[in-house]
This record gives structure tokens, C-alpha cells and sequence, in this order.
């Protein structure tokens, strides 16, 4: 250091020895013009100073422009450490700072969780315009964690700068509760990105109500929230499984089907005693008893056994399949005892559960019923005459493995050689059983299929080779139908690529129609969809969608 930093320095002690502030400050001004080693110098004579003296003078430093990123970095540090214990005079800066630094000391009310600051920050709320300022009020009522001022936060969830919804989304899920709960919900439209946030939020949360609101979400007639929410509960795990098992409780089937679907990809046992109660009460709708199979497939428990083999009877076939892959998840002496009994009754039910068996890829079922001459026989008719050729090939495989060479020399010598089939059929769908279904389905109508359980792959092959119609589920995770229709529309016009949605009729219901800017707008049309297939549906009714869209 030069004489003139010495005697900078030397001068700066004998100001804090005296508890000269004021010459102290004046001083600082300074500060950016000397070296590196004499401001190092400068910030420890400030360190060892008492708080009353250090403080104003850090504050004054803090104004000051500083070229090293280490030395800002060291002044921001002796702020906070010279703040413990000092809340009425970082109250006091908050009030008087020039605005560049105001946000400095409201950051460390809020980090340091100033209670005093609360009354000043809702001021701040209520009468600042600057976003930086605004912004940094919020943060710290947040970090604080005093629900008292969720709705002064809260009036910032209705602003149009999505900067500071996103801030109050954010003061408003660090403080939790009742009420900042509330405000975040009722924030919620259905036709923002905001509200997507909110979701996120409850999810963080994560306390009883939020979990609640979350379930209550499940009933939404907006299929981006509704989706958003089955995410979250799905990542939240067991803990959110006993609030999930209340929503079984309702009438609504919409709500049960999502509420299972959320079960059954939680997978844990737990949920399963809430399950079997849907099942026990004989529900009308098949797709609920779909719903319902699917999810004990991924809950393997011995005390569903009788449920399942209940199941594999049902007269809708894609119950009775989502059922037979259950079956092969949970087998057990009894399943595999009943299944025998079933078969060995040579009538058409025996013949219908074989075909189910097979067509739902009830691997573990077939090895062990195939010891049963009826059973071989009709497997053998099944498998040559109506099963689809990827299904055949998949069980010749299975026989060859396990060195069946008899029945699977029979088989293959009596399969039929593949028809060549010029109209491509796409379907989409989460669900591997409804995959399985579409491609038996249009093989049977004489249609090529590929199948895609994601829809993100489902796009990326649509527009590597287009089909010639495409079939898609509304209800998805991570893009819904109507998401994936909106992407394909930028490549495929609707008369280009024909796209078919299947789904619920009270689900459409909430997706027909929404009101954009006081104007009410189809929302399906708007995405280019071309014709709604409701769930369930018969063969019939697929076979006219699909060749009112495709001429032959």
C-alpha cells in the first residue's frame, strides 16, 4: 500500500475509535479508488468496529461501486453478520435506503426472519411500484412464514406482470396454511399458465389441504390441471395415498377413475383394501372396473384373488383383459385352480377366457394352464385364427423356450400368411391394455397399428412417416391428446392426418367449449380433432369413425 492508503486507513481507525460515523461514511466514498489489499484492510478495521458504527458504514459500502466480485461479495457477508441481533436498524434502512438498496435489507429481514418487518413489508406491498422492490417484499414475507399477510401477498396472484404473480405463487408457498392455501386456489381459472404454478405449489406444500386441494383437482374439468395434479400426487408418493383413498368414496366415475389411476401408479399396498371396496360395490361403468384391474396389476396381493377371477368374466372385453393381466401379476394356487375350472367347462366362457388370457399377454397364466390339453386346444385355435400376429409370434417364442416343440410346430405349420395391409393406423394411449385392445381391434378390421404408450414418441414417428388416421386418449401425463393434436396440427392439416379422440363423454363435456376473451370457441375443433369416440365403445363404432375418415 502506498502513504496515501496508510494514511486513508489510519484515519478510518481513528473515526471508529472515536465512533465518528458520519467522517467514518465520508471516507467511504473513497473506497473504490484504493487497492484491493488496502479495501481487504478497510472491511476488517469495519468488522472489529461495534455494530452501531459498522452498520452505517457497511450500508454506505453497499452503495458504493465495487469492482472485485470477492470483495461485494465480503461486504454483503459483514451486512448480514453485523445484522443478527440489529432489527430495528435494518427496519430503519428498509425505510430509508435509496431503492437499489432497499431490496438488499428487505432480503435480509426476510432471511433473517424479522417479524417486526411484516407490518413494513405490507406497506411496501401496498403503495411501491417498482417490480425489483415488490418482488423482493414478497420473498421476504415468505421466508418469514406469517400467514397473516397471505392476502396482502395475495392481490399480486390478479396482476398482469406474470413476474409477480410468479413472486406471490412463491411468498404464498413458503408460508403454507389455511390461508395462503385458500388464496393460491382460488386464484385458479383453468386457462392459465399460472395456474400450473399454483399446482406446483400445492404439491410443495403438501400439507393436509393442499393434498386435499390436489385430490379435489381430480374433478376438474380442465384436462392440463387435472393431469398436472395426478403428476404431483403420482410424485408425492405414499403420503398422499390416504387422502387419494377418500376420493373412491364419490359417485363422480370421472373421479374414481382418476383417483385409481393415481393408486395404481403410487403402487403401495396400502391402497388396496380402497380399491377392493370400488369393486366390491359392482360398478356400472366398465371404465371404472378397467380402471380398477389396472391399478391392483401393479398392487400383486393374494387377498384380490377372487375380485380377479371375478373380473376375468366381465362382458366388457377390455375389463376382462385389464383383469387377466392382473390375474398374471397376483397368481396363486386359487387364481390358477379357477382359471382351470373355467377352461375345463368346455363352454363359450372357456373359450373367451383363453383368448382374454392371451390377448392381454398373461405369460405367467399361460405356462402354467398349458399342461391342460383343453386349454392347448384353444390356444392353438386363438392363436392361428383370430389373435393378432405379433401376439402369435410373442407365445410361439414362449413354447419355444420352454421346449414345446409339438404345440408350437402345430401352431406355426397352421398360421395363415399375413394379409398385406395398406392402411396404417396409429393409436396413442398411456394405458399398455387399451394399446393391446387397439391392435387387436384393427387387425381384426383389416388395418396395419402402431402403437405408442408416449405421446412424445408418438409425434416424433408421426412426423418421421405419416399415417393414415391417428387415435389418441385425451387424458395422458406430461401431454394430454389435445397437446399432441395441437403439435401434429403443425406439420399434418386435419384432412392431411384424420385424428380420432377417445374418451369420456363427461370428460369432453368439460373440454368442449371455453370462453376466450368473452368469445366461446370448441376447444377440440380448435386443436383439430376430427371426430370423439366416448369410452366404452363397441367394434362397430370404431369400425364407422375410423372409415368415415378414411376412404377405402
Amino acid at each position: 500500500m502506498d502513504q496515501n492508503e496508510l494514511h486513508f486507513l489510519d484515519e478510518l481507525k481513528y473515526c471508529v475509535d472515536r465512533n465518528d460515523t458520519v467522517k467514518a461514511i465520508a471516507l467511504l466514498q473513497f473506497f473504490p479508488d484504493i487497492s484491493l489489499k488496502a479495501q481487504k484492510k478497510v472491511l476488517y478495521e469495519v468488522l472489529k468496529a461495534p455494530d452501531k458504527t459498522a452498520y452505517p458504514m457497511l450500508e454506505r459500502l453497499s452503495r458504493v461501486h465495487i469492482e472485485d466480485p470477492k470483495v461485494r461479495e465480503s461486504v454483503t457477508e459483514l451486512i448480514y453478520e453485523k445484522s443478527y441481533n440489529n432489527e430495528d436498524l435494518i427496519i430503519d434502512y428498509i425505510r430509508t435506503s435509496t431503492p437499489e438498496n432497499k431490496v438488499l435489507y428487505i432480503r435480509i429481514a426476510g432471511d433473517l426472519k424479522i417479524r417486526e418487518s411484516i407490518g413494513l413489508l405490507e406497506n411496501i406491498l401496498n403503495s411501491e411500484a417498482d417490480p425489483d422492490i415488490l418482488e423482493s417484499a414478497m420473498a421476504a414475507l415468505g421466508k418469514i412464514g406469517d400467514s397473516s399477510a397471505s392476502a396482502t401477498v395475495a392481490k399480486y396472484l390478479h396482476v398482469s406482470d406474470s413476474r409477480l404473480c410468479l413472486a406471490a405463487i412463491a411468498a404464498l408457498t413458503d408460508m403454507g396454511g389455511p390461508s395462503a392455501i385458500k388464496k393460491l386456489c382460488e386464484c385458479l381459472t383453468g386457462g392459465s399458465e399460472m395456474d400450473l404454478r399454483v399446482i406446483d405449489a400445492l404439491a410443495q406444500i403438501q400439507d393436509q389441504l393442499a393434498l386435499e386441494k390436489l385430490c379435489e383437482l381430480l374433478s376438474s374439468q380442465f384436462v392440463d390441471l387435472r393431469n398436472a395434479a395426478i403428476d404431483h400426487l403420482i410424485a408425492i408418493g405414499p403420503k398422499a395415498i390416504p387422502v387419494v383413498c377418500e376420493n373412491l368414496k364419490t359417485d363422480d366415475d370421472d373421479t374414481l377413475i382418476h383417483s385409481l389411476n393415481v393408486l395404481g401408479n403410487i403402487g403401495d399396498i396400502t391402497a388396496l383394501p380402497a380399491i377392493l371396496k370400488v369393486i366390491y360395490n359392482e360398478p356400472s361403468n366398465p371404465n371404472v372396473r378397467f380402471a380398477v384391474y389396472e391399478a391392483m396389476e401393479r398392487l400383486p396381493s393374494s387377498k384380490s384373488a377372487i375380485s380377479l377371477a371375478q373380473g376375468l368374466t366381465d362382458p366388457e372385453e377390455s375389463v376382462a383383459m385389464a383383469a387377466a393381466k392382473a390375474i398374471d401379476k397376483n397368481l396363486s394356487t386359487v387364481l390358477i385352480a379357477g382359471m382351470r375350472n373355467m377352461i375345463e367347462a368346455k363352454d363359450d366362457l372357456s373359450e373367451k377366457v383363453v383368448a382374454t388370457l392371451i390377448d392381454s399377454g398373461a405369460d405367467n397364466a399361460f405356462n402354467f394352464l398349458l399342461d391342460s390339453e383343453t386349454f392347448q386346444n384353444y390356444a392353438f385355435k386363438h392363436l392361428t385364427e383370430t389373435a393378432h400376429p405379433d401376439i402369435s409370434a410373442h407365445f410361439l417364442d414362449l413354447l419355444k423356450k420352454k421346449g414345446e416343440k409339438h404345440l408350437s410346430k402345430r401352431i406355426k405349420s397352421a398360421l395363415k400368411p399375413e394379409e398385406d395391409r395398406k392402411i396404417r393406423i396409429m393409436a396413442v394411449d398411456d394405458s399398455k391394455m387399451m394399446l393391446k385392445i387397439y391392435m387387436r381391434k384393427l387387425h381384426d378390421m383389416g388395418y396395419d397399428s402402431d402403437t405408442y404408450e408416449f405421446p412424445a414418441k408418438a409425434i416424433e414417428a408421426v412426423k418421421a412417416a405419416k399415417p393414415d388416421l391417428l387415435i389418441t386418449d385425451l387424458n395422458m401425463p406430461d401431454i394430454n391428446g389435445i397437446q399432441m393434436t395441437q403439435e401434429i396440427r403443425k406439420t399434418y392439416s386435419p384432412k392431411e392426418l384424420p385424428i380420432i379422440m377417445i374418451t369420456t363423454q363427461s370428460d369432453i363435456a368439460g373440454q368442449a367449449v371455453a370462453s376466450q376473451g368473452g368469445k366461446s370457441e370448441n376447444i377440440l375443433e380448435k386443436a383439430g380433432i376430427n371426430l370423439v369416440l366416448n369410452k366404452p365403445f363397441e367394434d362397430k363404432d370404431l369400425r364407422e369413425a375410423i372409415t368415415s375418415l378414411i376412404a377405402r
